[in-house]
C-alpha cells in the first residue's frame, strides 16, 4: 500500500469495480479487496497554505468550494459572500434563479408563482391573478367577474390533426386518425405516429410556461411545433416528401429544410434549443428554436458503431435511445437508452455522456432486469420515458410496469410507483408532486409520494387492443390508441396519440371563468357560492367538452379536400421496419432477458 502509486504491489489483481472517485480491486493472491484513489481534493486553510490545500475565502459571489476549486452555483441555487466554505442553497419560494453563478435570487413576478429552488417562475391560469413573491399555486386568485371550477378537469380534447368517423349511432362514435405530412392549424394539421413531446421553455425568462411544445414526428422524420392555443402546427426541422407516400429519412446535419432524422422519438426543449431522441440513429441531436439548424450533441450513427460506450460527443454510443430531457437550464440532459436497458447523462455544453444508472459495459443490451441500487448495479428493462426534476430522474421503466427514481448525485435508484400494464411516457407537475404516465390505452397518474399505486385519470387502464379506439370526451369515456409522450403545459396534460395520429389534452387543473347569474367572482365567491356555480357549470361544461369531437366530426369534409395525397398514402417501408409498435407490442414481461436487440429492431 501507499503512495507514490507505482510503488504500490498486487498478486494476482483479478478485477476492479468504478466507485465514485475511487477503484475497488481484487487482489486475488493477497486474498484482500484494495483501494485506490483516483482523484484529489483540497483542504482548506487560512493562511500560508502547503501543496493540496485551498484558501479559505477566496470564491467569489454566486460561487462555492467543491473540494478542488470554486465553481459556480447552478440555475435556481443562490450563494451571497465570498466563503468558499458556504454552500450554494436553493431559492426559497416566492423567488427564482434563470442563471448560474448567483448572489441572490429574483422575486417571483406578479400573476405568477415559484416554488422552492425554481428556475422559472411558473404562470398563473387564465382570469388569474397573483401578488408579487407568491410561493404556491394556490396563491393564484381568480380575477373579478370569474369563479374557479373544477368540472373540466379530466376532460379529454384534440388540440391538432384530423379524424374520420365511419361510423356514428346514437350510443357508440367509432373514429380513427388521419395521417400525413401537413402544417396548419388544428384538424387541418397531419402527423405520422407523433411520439415524444416536450414543452418550449426559454432559458432567462421569468415563466417557465409557454403555449408551445415540441413534438417528435416518428414516421415523418421530422421535429414539430404545436401552438396549444392555437392548434397551429408548423415544422421546425426535417421530413419533406421525395415522391408521394415518401418522407425523406436519414441523418444529415444542417439547415431545417436539409436536416434529416431517422424515427426521431424523444424531444425536449430547453435554452433556446430542442434535444432530439433520433432513436433509429442512434443519437442525440440538437435544434435550434429559432432557425432549425440540426447537429448531433451525442452519438455515432454508424449501423456499426451502436451500442454502449461513454466517453465524449462522437465517441460515445447508445442503442434506440427512446426519450431525454434536459434541466431547466439547459446544461445537463438525461436519456432513456431502452436497446441498452439503462440511463445516460449528458453534460450538454460538452457532449460528454456517461451511465447513470443501469448496466454501463458493451453489451448491455443484453441485461434487463429489475434492481434497485447506486449506478451500475440497478437494472432496466426497456425504459422509454424519462424526466428530470432538479436533482432527480424519473424513468418509465416499461417492461418492469414501473416508474423509477434515479438520484443524479449518487445514481440510487428505487422504485417510485408500480402498475400491471406496461407505462411508456411520464411527465411531472411543476412541484413534482404529482407524477403521471402513459399506457397504450390510457393515463395514470399518482399525487404524492405515499403511495406507490397509479391511478386512471382517464381512459382505461389496458394492454388489451379491444381497449383501444379515439374518443374524446370524460374521463370514463376517452378512448387513446398507444399514447406515447406527455408534457404538462399550465393547467393541461398534452400526450402524443401515436395511432391516432394526434395530439390531445387532457385538462388537470382548476380554471377561471365568467361567473353565471351576475355574481361578482373572485375568490371570495368560491367560498360562498362556489358550490352552486360548479353544480350549474356542469350542464355547460359536458356540452363544452364534446366541442372538440363535434367540430372534428362537421369538419371533416373540408379536412379531407385540403389534405393533399402525401396525407393519405400509407408508411414507406423504412417507416414502418423500425417503428415502435413492433418492440412495444413484442415485448414480453420482464422474465424477457435477451430480447432487446431484436424486439427494437
Amino acid at each position: 500500500d501507499g503512495s507514490p502509486l507505482e510503488e504500490a504491489r498486487f498478486d494476482g489483481a483479478c478485477g476492479v469495480a468504478a466507485w465514485r472517485d475511487e477503484l475497488l480491486a481484487a487482489d486475488t493472491n493477497n486474498h484482500v479487496v484494495r483501494r485506490i484513489v483516483l482523484d484529489w481534493t483540497c483542504s482548506m486553510c487560512t493562511s500560508s497554505c502547503g501543496d493540496g490545500q485551498f484558501l479559505e475565502g477566496t470564491c467569489a459571489n454566486g460561487s462555492t468550494f467543491d473540494g478542488k476549486s470554486c465553481l459556480e452555483c447552478g440555475a435556481g441555487t443562490f450563494k451571497a459572500g465570498t466563503s468558499a466554505a458556504t454552500a450554494c442553497s436553493p431559492c426559497p419560494g416566492g423567488t427564482y434563479g434563470a442563471y448560474p453563478g448567483a448572489s441572490s435570487c429574483e422575486v417571483c413576478p406578479a400573476g405568477r408563482y415559484c416554488l422552492n429552488g425554481s428556475v422559472h417562475a411558473h404562470s398563473c391560469t387564465e382570469n388569474a391573478s397573483s401578488a408579487p413573491g407568491s410561493d404556491e399555486e394556490g396563491d393564484c386568485v381568480c380575477d373579478a367577474g370569474t369563479c374557479r371550477n373544477d368540472s373540466r378537469v379530466g376532460v379529454t380534447q384534440t388540440v391538432a390533426g384530423g379524424r374520420t368517423c365511419p361510423y356514428i349511432s346514437s350510443t357508440v362514435q367509432y373514429c380513427s386518425g388521419m395521417q400525413g405530412f401537413v402544417d396548419g392549424a388544428g384538424e387541418r394539421a397531419r402527423f405520422r405516429f407523433p411520439f415524444g413531446i416536450g414543452t418550449v421553455r426559454e432559458s432567462g425568462t421569468a415563466s417557465a410556461d409557454s403555449k408551445r411544445v415540441v413534438v417528435g414526428d416518428s414516421d415523418n422524420h421530422a421535429i414539430r411545433l404545436l401552438d396549444c392555443a392555437t392548434g397551429n402546427v408548423t415544422t421546425l426541422a426535417g421530413g419533406g416528401a421525395v415522391n408521394v407516400g415518401y418522407v425523406l429519412v436519414g441523418y444529415i446535419n444542417g439547415g431545417a429544410s436539409s436536416a434529416r432524422f431517422n424515427h426521431p422519438y424523444g424531444v425536449s426543449a430547453a435554452g433556446g434549443m430542442v434535444l432530439v431522441a433520433d432513436s433509429a440513429n442512434h443519437v442525440i441531436r440538437t435544434v435550434s428554436l429559432v432557425t432549425g439548424a440540426t447537429t448531433t450533441l451525442a452519438g455515432h450513427p454508424s449501423a456499426v458503431a451502436v451500442g454502449h460506450a461513454d466517453g465524449a460527443a462522437e465517441d460515445a454510443r447508445f442503442y434506440f435511445p427512446y426519450d431525454v430531457s434536459v434541466s431547466d437550464d439547459g446544461s445537463l440532459a438525461v436519456v432513456a437508452d431502452r436497446g441498452n436497458h439503462c440511463v445516460r447523462m449528458i453534460e450538454v455544453s460538452t457532449g460528454i455522456v456517461s451511465t447513470l444508472a443501469g448496466p454501463s459495459w458493451a453489451l448491455s443490451r443484453y441485461y434487463p432486469g429489475y434492481v434497485n441500487g447506486f449506478g451500475s448495479f440497478a437494472r432496466f428493462n426497456s425504459p422509454s420515458g424519462i424526466a428530470i426534476h432538479q436533482s432527480s430522474v424519473f424513468v418509465a421503466d416499461t417492461n418492469n410496469r414501473a416508474v423509477r427514481k434515479v438520484e443524479i448525485a449518487t445514481g440510487r435508484t428505487w422504485t417510485a410507483a408500480v402498475t400491471t400494464i406496461r407505462i411508456y411516457g411520464i411527465a411531472l407537475s411543476p412541484d413534482a408532486s404529482v407524477t403521471y404516465v402513459s399506457s397504450q390505452a390510457g393515463i395514470l397518474h399518482k399525487v404524492g409520494n405515499d403511495s406507490l399505486s397509479l391511478t386512471v385519470l382517464a381512459g382505461v387502464r389496458s394492454d388489451n387492443y379491444w381497449n383501444l379506439g379515439y374518443a374524446d370526451g370524460a374521463p370514463n369515456s376517452a378512448r387513446f390508441d398507444r399514447a406515447y409522450a406527455l408534457a404538462v403545459v399550465q393547467n393541461d396534460l398534452i400526450l402524443t396519440d401515436s395511432y391516432n395520429h394526434v395530439v390531445r389534452k387532457i385538462r388537470i387543473g382548476s380554471e377561471c371563468l365568467p361567473c353565471p347569474l351576475n355574481l361578482p367572482g373572485g375568490e371570495a365567491h368560491k367560498a360562498a357560492n362556489g358550490s352552486q356555480w360548479q353544480d350549474q357549470h356542469l350542464t355547460n361544461s359536458s356540452s363544452n367538452a364534446s366541442d372538440a369531437s363535434s367540430s372534428n366530426s362537421s369538419n371533416l369534409s373540408t379536412s379531407n379536400v385540403s389534405h393533399s395525397s402525401t396525407s393519405n398514402t400509407s408508411n414507406s417501408s423504412s417507416s414502418n421496419a423500425s417503428h415502435p409498435s413492433t418492440s412495444n407490442e413484442s415485448n414480453s414481461s420482464t422474465s424477457n432477458t435477451s430480447n432487446s436487440s431484436s424486439s427494437n429492431a
